[in-house]
């Protein structure tokens, strides 16, 4: 609270948002060419008209990271409070991109779920979730321990990067049979009907044989139901 205003909104002076902090007059931008400077205010906690809040700039600068390579501000007084003026490095382009180790899916396939491109920024927080994605759609097509290792990123000259990614595929994994124990009162076919993983068959290429742990969640929510209509727990 903030003893004698008559408001008890739960903050204290250190966070900054108390009264004695100025009014943000301007909100600036120097060196940003590929983002506009009205499209970065969106994104920000600290606003134009507004007090100062220590805590939000500093939460404005992580976001910012996220666009930029550097980033420092600079809080300028002015008559009726401060500018704040943000000065930018855009992040270095990628100039190439590889990927090696696919034989499941094409190099433009995996291209496709990237938001990494050759020809546009590198943005570090990015690469993580490329590694994520690419690892989910093997998962997806049945390569259980597929990984894609942290990539390698290689400063050119001109100012440009390198990254290259790397992908384990490991091996397929399939399903080469499904056994039940203590389903007693339950006909195996009937649990089997109700379940989307199945085992691999006698006629391989007519069964989807893959194994997801997502499906197979799944499968242990059907089979819930199935046994408790027949009136067991």
């Amino acid at each position: 609270g903030q003893p004698g205003t008559g408001r008890d909104d739960g903050l204290d002076p250190p966070t900054g948002r108390d009264e004695e902090q100025p009014v943000i007059m301007r909100i600036e931008f120097e060196g940003n060419a590929l983002f506009a400077s009205e499209s970065l205010k969106v994104f920000m906690e600290l606003k134009e008209g507004e007090r100062l809040d220590p805590v939000a700039l500093d939460e404005d600068m992580e976001t910012l990271f996220r666009f930029f390579d550097r980033v420092k501000v600079t809080k300028d007084p002015v008559p009726g409070g401060v500018v704040l003026r943000f000065f930018v490095s855009e992040n270095p382009l990628v100039v190439e991109l590889n990927i090696y180790g696919t034989e499941e899916f094409e190099v433009a396939e995996i291209q496709e779920m990237m938001s990494t491109r050759a020809g546009y920024p590198l943005f570090p927080y990015a690469l993580a979730t490329d590694a994520e994605d690419i690892v989910e759609a093997y998962r997806m097509r049945g390569f259980h321990f597929a990984q894609v290792p942290e990539p390698v990123i290689t400063a050119l000259e001109g100012g440009g990067r390198r990254v290259e990614f790397t992908v384990v595929e490991g091996p397929k994994v399939e399903v080469q049979e499904i056994y039940f124990r203590g389903a007693q009162h339950v006909r195996r076919q009937d649990l089997l009907e109700v379940m989307q993983t199945e085992p691999l068959g006698f006629l391989p290429f007519l069964s989807d044989a893959v194994f997801r742990m997502d499906v197979l969640l799944e499968d242990l929510v059907a089979l819930k139901r199935r046994v408790e209509a027949e009136g067991f727990l």
